[in-house]
This record gives C-alpha cells, structure tokens and sequence, in this order.
C-alpha cells in the first residue's frame, strides 16, 4: 500500500499488473521497483540483490528444499538482468520491470504457480 501511495498507476495498469503483465508507464515500473526495494530484492543501486533473493528463497519456502532450490534457480536465471543498459539507473525502475518480465516468463519451468 505505501508503494502504491507513492506512484501513481492507472486502473489499467492495475488491471494489467493482475495479470501478470508489467506495464510500460513509470508509474508502474517504478510501483514494482518500491516492492522490490522493500523485499531487498533490488538494492539501493538499484540492482538485483541475488543474495538477498537467495536468502527470500529460503525464508519463503522453509519446509520445502526443492521449491528452494528452483527459488534460487528462477533467480540465478533472471539475475542478467544486472547486465542490462537501463535509462533510469539507480532508480531501479526500469531494471524491475525486466526482473518482473523474467521472473514471470520463467516461474512455471520451475514449478511455480501465480
């Protein structure tokens, strides 16, 4: 709710973030970037934190070592995304939209379901 205070995102980008589709405005990039942020999940450089994730990984899905284990491989898969040119830099919107994009392109191949 404080990310969503924070950026302004249409109805429609709402309706389309619901469906797991990362829209093109800022508003939302940078909404999905504040989540990240407060997930650990993109660093102050606005970079992907893979050891934070590893570390999400393992909190997340304590009792199962496999969903732990494919939780780290969807991450380590995405973590190109640190290699990208981005316009926007430290800010980390852009960059977690391209996360969001592979997290979301990739979940299902390791068991995940939205």
């Amino acid at each position: 709710m404080e990310c969503a205070k924070q950026h302004q995102v249409t109805p429609e980008e709402i309706q389309l973030m619901h469906q797991h589709v990362i829209p093109d405005g800022t508003g939302a990039r940078c909404l999905v970037a504040c989540v990240f942020k407060k997930k650990d999940l993109i660093n102050d450089k606005g970079m992907l934190d893979i050891d934070a994730a590893h570390s999400m990984a393992d909190k997340e899905h304590l009792d199962d070592p496999t969903m732990i284990e494919n939780s780290k491989k969807l991450f380590d898969l995405c973590k190109s995304v640190n290699d990208e040119t981005v316009s926007d830099g430290e800010k980390g919107c852009d960059r977690a939209a391209l996360l969001s994009k592979c997290l979301i392109a990739n979940y299902s191949k390791f068991g995940f379901k939205i």
